[in-house]
């Protein structure tokens, strides 16, 4: 896959970033699962159904200077852009789920059959 992207990398910029929580993924038929968790105190249940929402914060961020409420936006934009969706939810923590239908034959299957 990497040769794909060959003439992009030499333009490409990288940003380390810190996410507190960890990932994980699955495919399931056509449809790729990927998971965000967050084992902290999660959102509060009366937030939650804003935080997709275009500039939302939540109050206790709203005095600091750090993020704009654009990012769950965005995930949720692009991922009804891409035919799929995104939810979130407190369950032992805070849980993000994106899912994304998978069109089309991967290389894999390409392989030998042109």
């Amino acid at each position: 896959m990497r040769h794909h992207f060959a003439p992009a990398i030499p333009f490409q910029h990288r940003v380390n970033i810190t996410i507190p929580g960890f990932f994980s993924y699955l495919f399931i038929k056509s449809l790729f699962y990927f998971f965000y968790f967050h084992n902290g105190v999660g959102v509060p249940e009366e937030k939650l159904p804003y935080i997709f929402e275009e500039f939302y914060r939540g109050d206790e961020s709203r005095n600091k200077k750090e993020g704009n409420g654009l990012g769950l936006y965005i995930v949720k934009y692009l991922a009804g852009a891409m035919g799929g969706s995104v939810r979130a939810e407190n369950a032992d923590g805070f849980e993000v789920c994106l899912k994304l239908p998978i069109s089309g034959k991967g290389e894999a299957e390409d392989n030998g059959k042109q």
